[in-house]
């Protein structure tokens, strides 16, 4: 062991020992590098009492550190698993091993396999090729649809709105060249007429504001505007296909979205870019906090979106709170998505007939019961998560030629040499979406 190690550990045991309740026999202290960094736990052995739970002192934890990185240095590993066993007579034994499987705690309990630790995940929309079809939007209707829109609006309230004084061509190619990329002819053409909603009409669209040009252009950016894209970044947080399948990449962000709407909740309205093949450029989609399985369709453009607007305050499908100034509420939200009835099957038990355009499956059994059989998710070729709760498999063959990207479940018997074979098989298949440092699989067996 090396001098720098050695002196390391015997730090680590003489904190322990400081700290250490009175009549301990020994002690032992495990360590694991996340994603945030250094977590340590231990315990305290005695004769004549249970074990109990000991928590290092700052200064302690900061010479596991020290002994982390200088194994780490010896060994050349990128992650770092130790255990120190020591006694009061001040013996002690030092195990370190590279993190490649370790256990996990929580309401999923299971292992943490790593198998790559160079692996870098790209965004599976990334991979994706870009639609060709030409944006729908029409500058002349969207215009036109707009000011129908003020003047019902106006009519509905009582009085006009005031928006923002308009943009200037040079301000619109200025955004651009910092974009670096153009906006879709009718957005632009509404910049044009207004620079977003304004203070007069906060709630342009139902609860939403229209972003001023500058605000567009720094979010998209990364200057002032970060998208939140969900609460967490969980190991098993999967990116579904939106519907209609193919339109809009499986990510949860893109330099070619740009959000343009907002109710400053963490969501936006945006404008993609670069769809997926069977997108339009210039398509409205929904983005952001509450976005946990990635972005929405939500209409071919923003003529589109305006003409939703017109047609449901036409139809008197809209109300106006009595306490709310320069707000009206579109009942049927002309941004909503239509949903796939089928992207997501949560039941008891898998159904013989499973849908084909299922893409996750959760199982939640009542009680226990035997091994589920996977076979019917062969019928399922775009299945890219599933769960089972209470109910273990014994086969995972049926999963081999599928894209699974996050998996949970318990492993009754079985051969697990097999199951590790198809996580490499789908690591070097399927991308995944954020930066993490390799890509997560739990498991626990029976």
């Amino acid at each position: 062991m090396p001098d720098v190690i050695e002196q390391g550990v015997a730090r680590v045991v003489g904190i322990i020992a400081e700290n250490a309740r009175e009549g301990w026999t020994e002690a032992v202290l495990t360590s694991a590098e996340g994603l945030f960094g250094l977590s340590a736990s231990g315990h305290c052995v005695f004769a004549d009492a249970a074990p109990r739970p000991f928590s290092m002192a700052s200064r302690g934890v900061q010479a596991l550190t020290d002994v982390t990185a200088a194994v780490k240095a010896a060994r050349g590993w990128d992650r770092t698993r130790l255990e120190i066993r020591c006694r009061p007579s001040g013996e002690y034994a030092l195990i370190a091993s590279r993190d490649v499987v370790s256990r996990l705690n929580g309401e999923r309990p299971g292992f943490e396999a790593i198998l790559d630790h160079n692996f870098r995940p790209s965004p599976a929309g990334y991979a994706q090729e870009e639609g060709v079809a030409g944006p729908a939007g029409d500058p002349e209707l969207a215009l036109s649809r707009f000011r129908g829109y003020l003047e019902r609006r106006a009519e509905i309230l009582g009085r006009a709105e005031t928006l923002a004084p308009p943009v200037t061509e040079a301000a619109l190619a200025d955004a651009e060249l910092r974009l670096g990329r153009s906006l879709p002819s009718d957005l632009r053409a509404l910049y044009l007429v207004a620079d977003g909603s304004g203070d007069g009409a906060a709630g342009l669209f139902g609860n939403l504001g229209w972003m001023p040009l500058d605000r567009l252009v720094a979010g998209n950016a990364g200057l002032r505007e970060p998208v939140w894209t969900g609460w967490n970044d969980h190991w098993d947080a999967v990116v579904l296909d939106a519907y209609p399948p193919d339109t809009v990449r499986r990510c949860h962000e893109h330099p070619a979205w740009l959000p343009f709407a907002t109710a400053d909740d963490g969501n936006y309205l945006a404008i993609d870019m670069s769809p997926a093949p069977a997108g339009r450029p210039g398509q409205v989609i929904q983005i952001g906090r509450d976005q946990y399985d990635g972005p929405l369709y939500v209409c071919d453009s923003v003529t589109s979106l305006l003409g939703r607007c017109l047609d449901q305050l036409d139809r008197g499908a809209y109300e106006v709170p009595a306490d709310v100034v320069d707000y009206i509420d579109l009942v049927e939200g002309p941004w909503d998505p239509e949903p796939d009835p089928d992207a997501e099957l949560l039941t008891d038990a898998i159904p013989d007939d499973v849908p084909p355009s299922t893409q996750a499956v959760l199982i939640q059994s009542r009680a226990p019961g035997s091994p589920m059989d996977l076979t019917p998710l062969t019928r399922a070729p775009h299945l890219r998560k599933l769960e089972l709760k209470r109910r273990p498999v014994a086969d995972l063959t049926p999963l081999q030629n599928l894209p699974v990207e996050s998996l949970a479940i318990s492993l009754h018997g079985g051969d697990l040499g097999r199951f590790v074979w198809i996580i490499v098989r789908t690591r070097g298949r399927c991308l995944r979406c954020g930066v993490r440092r390799g890509r997560w699989w739990r498991f626990s067996r029976s």
